[in-house]
């Protein structure tokens, strides 16, 4: 006995409902889910004034937007930033993101969110930064009958090419102060101090005014 054939009003109407189902799963802007985190990677951490400059790329498979990235500093976040930015090897997909930080040590962490689930995120980085603003320097005293003669360098690293001032204490009181502007072969600024002084050698120290 033959098998029964479809008439053409419900073979059409099959043919149909199967490439609407098809349009759905293969549109031209969807991406195949694979639950997977995203990844990334940074390409330096430096410092830039009193803040610390993080450049990196991140993308996250599940989506073709940019990847929200999110710093830490000592476990509390303090900045985002988007990763949607020429990079030379990854495509639109860097970020830089300035953050500020203070003078001692501070863990500095970088991760990528997850999408669509933004609890999740891919650890790109944790760095500890110590950065010391205090100016260096140093002097040396040479005491003469009735003279006390100081001479030393000072910089701050902050302003390198600006000059430092500098004062002088004796017994906890101050007994000259200026700036240290002559320039070394090494390259910190140097200044001379001569104080007439007690014959006894009193306790000295130099300080930033």
């Amino acid at each position: 006995m033959p098998a029964p054939r479809l008439s053409r009003t419900k073979t059409v109407a099959v043919a149909a409902t199967a490439l609407a189902v098809a349009g759905v799963v293969v549109g031209p802007r969807a991406l195949a889910r694979t639950d997977a985190l995203p990844s990334g990677g940074i390409y330096s951490m430096h410092r830039s004034g009193y803040n610390v400059v993080i450049d990196g790329w991140a993308a996250a498979p599940d989506t073709t937007s940019p990847v929200v990235v999110h710093v830490r500093v000592d476990n509390v976040r303090v900045a985002n930033a988007t990763a949607d930015q020429a990079t030379p090897t990854h495509g639109h997909r860097g970020f830089s993101v300035t953050v500020p930080l203070t003078s001692g040590p501070h863990g500095v962490c970088v991760r990528a969110q997850n999408y669509p689930d933004a609890s999740q995120s891919t650890l790109l980085q944790c760095q500890t930064i110590n950065y010391d603003y205090n100016p260096k320097g140093d002097f040396t005293l040479v005491q003469s009958p009735g003279m006390l003669t100081a001479t030393g360098w000072a910089v701050d690293f902050d302003t390198p090419h600006q000059v430092v001032g500098y004062a002088i204490r004796m017994d906890q009181r101050q007994v000259a102060h200026g700036q240290a502007d002559v320039v070394e072969r090494a390259g910190h600024a140097t200044t001379t101090v001569r104080t007439l002084v007690n014959s006894r050698r009193p306790s000295a120290e130099s300080s930033r005014p």
